[in-house]
């Protein structure tokens, strides 16, 4: 890869951290590297097209990229590994442990951290029956229903299985060949 011209490594860098910003418009990102030369939508995206071809371009946007995944694994501790162990317990989720032994369902201060994560919402509505007449009359709260919803496992699963590869299996089988005659539907 040849190193470009001075005036011309300004423009490029700003392309490429500019495109990865902005989540990938390469219009945007030459308007931005290229101002007062990008003066239309049509000019725009040619230079924006011609520079996702440069090599020394494409080697920018590698390197932008990857800061950008060290800051944020650095921030958020995105792992390889968490995110797998995220799939895991969605995967294994178990809605048996929201209930205490007696049925009742726990409180959610005394769930573990495992449990909480297999939750995507709780939606608690308090029910209340008015009790007494004229001036002493008043509400009372007289029960609860909360509403849980999980995470969609069916979701995790076919995401677990794509990562462990078990589609490509099943799309490399070929169907097998059923010829069915008049005898076999009953038709003689």
């Amino acid at each position: 890869m040849r190193k470009p011209r001075a005036d011309l490594k300004e423009r490029y860098e700003t392309f490429a951290a500019a495109w990865v910003s902005n989540g990938g418009n390469a219009s945007a990102a030459a308007r931005l590297a290229m101002p007062g030369v990008v003066e239309t939508p049509a000019q725009a995206n040619a230079q924006g097209h011609a520079m996702l071809k440069n090599a020394y371009v494409k080697h920018l946007i590698a390197q932008h990229q990857a800061r950008v995944a060290a800051e944020l694994q650095a921030k958020y501790a995105i792992t390889r590994e968490n995110v797998l162990d995220a799939l895991a317990n969605l995967v294994f989720a178990d809605p048996r442990l929201l209930f205490n032994a007696d049925g009742t369902l726990k409180h959610v201060t005394e769930l573990d951290d495992r449990t909480a994560k297999m939750v995507s919402s709780f939606e608690v509505e308090e029910i209340y029956e008015t009790e007494g007449k004229g001036p002493s009359r008043h509400k009372v709260n007289v029960g609860r229903t909360t509403k849980i919803r999980m995470w969609d496992k069916n979701s995790a699963v076919d995401k677990a299985m794509r990562h462990l590869g078990l589609f490509e299996k099943d799309n490399q089988q070929k169907p097998a060949t059923v010829v069915l005659t008049p005898d076999d539907a009953g038709v003689l």
